[in-house]
């Protein structure tokens, strides 16, 4: 089964959590560690079991750069932009039209404009 949590969204921070056979995935990661943590825990989802995270672009309110270095584990999936990997430090660049695969989770970047 497949769920789409809504951890917030807003000019403040913007994050959700996708769950599909097994994996967590953040999708955008616009808060805290604490904020992120409180989030999770209140949609019953453990934040140590986040095998990934996926950022559109670099505004504050997508991107938590110690959120991201928070959640960095040797085994952590980070799926963004050239900028945005440059904030951070690591992750996987990936330009309009790219697909990443994490077992049945597709992930495809598409050009847009904010």
């Amino acid at each position: 089964m497949t769920r789409l949590h809504v951890l917030g969204s807003g000019s403040k921070g913007n994050a959700f959590a996708l769950e599909h056979e097994g994996r967590l995935l953040i999708l955008e990661a616009g808060f805290s560690l604490r904020e992120i943590d409180r989030r999770l825990d209140r949609a019953g989802l453990d934040p140590a079991r986040v095998d990934g995270v996926a950022v559109t672009h670099e505004h504050g309110d997508h991107l938590d750069i110690e959120l991201i270095k928070d959640l960095k584990k040797a085994e952590t999936l980070l799926f963004c932009n050239e900028n945005s990997a440059s904030k951070v430090s690591w992750g996987m660049v990936m330009l309009a039209g790219d697909r990443q695969e994490i077992d049945n989770i597709i992930i495809e970047a598409v050009p847009a404009y904010n």
